[in-house]
């Protein structure tokens, strides 16, 4: 493989290694927001 080649394969694992943790982001801002919205239910009003 030529230097070029190579190089331009470790970018190419680099963007996918980035897509994949921009995927674990969201997933993870997602379950973050339920958790929050789960905590709020849990301090309504107190009987």
């Amino acid at each position: 493989m030529t230097p070029r080649a190579e190089l331009n394969r470790k970018a190419l694992l680099h963007d996918q290694a980035a897509t994949l943790l921009r995927q674990d982001a969201d997933r993870h801002e997602v379950e973050a927001k339920r958790l929050r919205e789960e905590a709020a239910l849990l301090e309504g009003p107190e009987p």
